[in-house]
C-alpha cells in the first residue's frame, strides 16, 4: 500500500538516542525517492508532536531505539492523537522492553531462558559466576558486564544501575543468533561473531572485527526451528508489524531466548536488512514492507 506522506521519528532522550539519529537518516534517505513527501522529526524537541500533527503525516515510521521509543510512552501519545505508526502497540512494547516481564512470560509459555535474578543490593553473585549484568529496560548493551569474580559484581550493578533496574542472568556459552520478524516473510536466523567477549556497545557500534553469518551456521532444520520459535515469542509478547527477537545458541544446540525488540537498528548494516537481503528482499522495499504493515491496522475489517 502506497502512502503520500510519512514522518520518520527518531533521536529521543534516551540512551540510544545516537544510534537511533542515524536510523532515522538512513530510512529518511531511503525512503524519500519513493514516497513524495518524508520528513525526519526529532522526538527530543519539545514540539515534537505539533510538527507531526502539522506535517498531517498517513504513517509514522518510528526508528526511536530503547526507553525512548520501545517502552511504549511515545506509541501512547501516537494512540491518543489518532496517528498511525510501525510496529508494535503500547503494551507489547511495555513488555518487551522489560526484560525481566518478557522473560518470564517466555519461560512460563515454556521455551528456555537464562537463569536470572534481580539485584537486591547485594554484595555478592545470587547466582553462580560467570554471570551478565544487566539493566532490565535498556537496550544496545548500554550498561552491561561481563562478571566473572566476585570483585567485579558490585561495581557492575552500580553501572548498570544508572540505566534502569538491574538483573544478574547466568552466563551462556554460545553464539548470539538473532531472528527478525517482518510481516509474514520468512527471513533466515543470522549469527553474530566478534572478536569481543561479549557483544557489548562497542563491539555492536565500534568494533570492525565482527562476522555476520545468514542462516548462523545452522542446518535448515534448525533454521526452521529458531524462526518458528521467534514467531511463537514475537506472538506471545503481543508484538505486531516487525522486530527482532534475539537469542543465544547454546554450546550443546540449545536456543536460549534472551530479549525481543521492537524497533531495532535500521541501516543498511543492521541484522534485519541483512537477514531480509539475503532473500532478496532489499532496504527500500523492507522499510516500505514495514510501512504496509502498519497501514493493515486500518484496511482490516472490524470483526
Amino acid at each position: 500500500m502506497m502512502i503520500d506522506r510519512c514522518v520518520v521519528l527518531s533521536g529521543g532522550t534516551g540512551e540510544e538516542r545516537e544510534i537511533s539519529l542515524i536510523t532515522g537518516k538512513e530510512i529518511e534517505k531511503t525512503l524519500k525517492p519513493v514516497i513524495s513527501h518524508v520528513v525526519n522529526i526529532d522526538s527530543a524537541d519539545e514540539n515534537w508532536l505539533d510538527k507531526v500533527q502539522a506535517f498531517q503525516p498517513e504513517c509514522i515510521f518510528i526508528g526511536l531505539h530503547g526507553s525512548s521509543g520501545e517502552n511504549g510512552e511515545v506509541q501512547a501519545i501516537l494512540d491518543e492523537a489518532g496517528l498511525l505508526y510501525t510496529g508494535s502497540g503500547v503494551c507489547a512494547s511495555q513488555i518487551a522492553m522489560d526484560k525481566i516481564a518478557s522473560k518470564n512470560m517466555i519461560k512460563a509459555a515454556g521455551f528456555t531462558v537464562p537463569e536470572l535474578s534481580i539485584w537486591q543490593n547485594q554484595d555478592e553473585s545470587p547466582l553462580p559466576l560467570p554471570v551478565v549484568v544487566k539493566p532490565s529496560t535498556s537496550g544496545s548493551s548500554f550498561g552491561v558486564s561481563l562478571v566473572k569474580q566476585e570483585a567485579e559484581f558490585k561495581p557492575a550493578c552500580t553501572y548498570a544501575k544508572q540505566f534502569g533496574h538491574v538483573m544478574i542472568e547466568t552466563m551462556i556459552t554460545g553464539v548470539d543468533v538473532c531472528v527478525p520478524i517482518v510481516g509474514e516473510h520468512r527471513l533466515p536466523p543470522i549469527a553474530i561473531h566478534t572478536s569481543s567477549e561479549f557483544y557489548d556497545y562497542e563491539a555492536k557500534y565500534q568494533s570492525q572485527n565482527n562476522h555476520y553469518q545468514i542462516g548462523a551456521g545452522m542446518t535448515s532444520q534448525m533454521q526452521e526451528h529458531a524462526m518458528n520459535m521467534g514467531r511463537q515469542i514475537f506472538d506471545i509478547l503481543g508484538c505486531t508489524g516487525w522486530g527482532r527477537v534475539d537469542f543465544i545458541l547454546s554450546d550443546d544446540n540449545e536456543l536460549y531466548f534472551l530479549e525481543m525488540n521492537t524497533v531495532p537498528g535500521m541501516t543498511q548494516m543492521s541484522l534485519v536488512p541483512k537477514s531480509a537481503e539475503s532473500v532478496g528482499l532489499s532496504f527500500q522495499s523492507l522499510l516500505l514492507e514495514i510501512i504496509s504493515l502498519a497501514m493493515q491496522k486500518v484496511s482490516k475489517p472490524v470483526s
